[in-house]
């Protein structure tokens, strides 16, 4: 790979280096800038798509008549393009199997006693992320104008997890095996979203916070991250979010503190 020279027979099919020390070194050097260089060029293209999003935030502005968009902090998240569907039926089957599965997996373990997950730590957690509930409600609106993006690997099992179940299990011992499953089954609705979570909806996720696993309320997208940080560190409460796939924005919205002032829909821009 460095030097040219032909690879001893004895030496792996797979190795690219010689028994040269230097050659050796060079490899593994090669190797370890991987991940920086793929950090360094993802930093770049999101400063690319910053600038594309404030060229976007004036032109938004002036047609929607909003005076100083420049007190709006741009901020670009993904989008949901999925078409909302009724539930196939195979769809709920499958889900309602795996379920049975999980609920059997987590009643072991809740009878067993062996799982001593910290349900108040992991509260903590969240409500130390989350800090007020302003800031919840400024990034359920965010989510909003996206519809949902991060959804989209649910699929048949709703995110739903041993851990998720045991947890529920401890918050209501008073419930059967039989009845946890009912109480899962009676949130999921009759049109979702195609190829995305079975809960997921044109309202959002029909499953009730409690319920769901964990992951659904920690997770943020990069542009709900920086959001987060604003928040928390600057105290800004105005934002323009442009929901985009690459470089086209499908919807965008000028937003101050938790409600929508003005949105815009279907706009390509190449």
């Amino acid at each position: 790979m460095f030097c040219g020279e032909v690879i001893d027979e004895c030496l792996p099919r797979t190795q690219k280096y010689c028994s040269n020390r230097k050659c050796r070194m060079k490899y593994f050097d090669h190797f370890r800038q991987r991940p920086r260089e793929a950090l360094e060029r993802l930093k770049r293209e999101r400063e690319k798509l910053n600038k594309h999003v404030l060229d976007l935030r004036s032109d938004a502005a002036e047609a929607a008549g909003i005076q100083n968009p420049e007190d709006f902090i741009p901020v670009a998240i993904p989008i949901n393009l999925r078409h909302i569907r009724h539930l196939p039926e195979k769809r709920r089957r499958m889900f309602c199997d795996q379920l049975k599965q999980l609920i059997e997996q987590a009643a072991a373990e809740h009878r067993s006693s062996t799982h001593l997950t910290d349900d108040s730590t992991m509260q903590t957690k969240h409500d130390a992320q989350m800090q007020s509930t302003e800031l919840h409600s400024i990034l359920s609106v965010v989510c909003a104008v996206c519809r949902g993006s991060c959804c989209k690997n649910g699929g048949d099992h709703g995110y739903i997890k041993v851990d998720t179940l045991v947890r529920y299990m401890r918050q209501h011992p008073e419930l059967q095996q039989h009845q946890v499953l009912e109480e899962y089954l009676s949130f999921l609705p009759k049109k979702t979203y195609e190829d995305s979570c079975v809960y997921h909806t044109r309202l959002g996720c029909s499953l009730p916070r409690h319920m769901r696993y964990e992951g659904c309320e920690f997770f943020a997208c990069h542009g709900l991250a920086d959001i987060k940080e604003h928040v928390i560190y600057t105290k800004s409460t105005r934002f323009f979010i442009a929901a985009m796939k690459g470089k086209n924005e499908f919807r965008s919205a000028f937003i101050e503190g938790n409600q929508i002032l003005t949105t815009k829909e279907a706009v390509l821009v190449t």
